[in-house]
């Protein structure tokens, strides 16, 4: 009986965990509909760019929004491009409760 309970305790831990996210590194090419400088707690700036994204479910293609943040040392590249810019930069896409978003690694020329 103490087995079993041990067992079960050990499973309930090891299913309590939630599993990591996994993210992937990828050459973006996109428009930027909207760009935000602000401010973070340490009084560090970073750069929020609002793209929109080609997606296709079951057939059907639609435009999503991500959000590409720019921390430094990307900060000062990313301050002179504005809404409307198109920008390329490998950036690291993570998925976060359905929803994508990423951070660039780098700008490319």
């Amino acid at each position: 009986m103490k087995r079993i309970a041990t067992i079960c305790f050990a499973l309930a831990i090891l299913f309590s965990f939630t599993a990591p996210a996994f993210a992937a590194d990828t050459i973006m090419d996109a428009k930027i509909s909207k760009l935000t400088v602000a401010k973070d707690k340490n009084g560090n700036e970073y750069v929020r760019m609002i793209v929109e994204t080609p997606k296709v479910i079951n057939g059907v293609h639609y435009n999503a929004s991500m959000a590409i943040m720019a921390f430094s040392p990307h900060v000062e590249m990313a301050k002179k491009l504005k809404a409307g810019d198109n920008f390329k930069a490998v950036v690291n896409i993570r998925e976060h409760q359905g929803r994508e978003s990423a951070s660039i690694i780098s700008f490319v020329k």
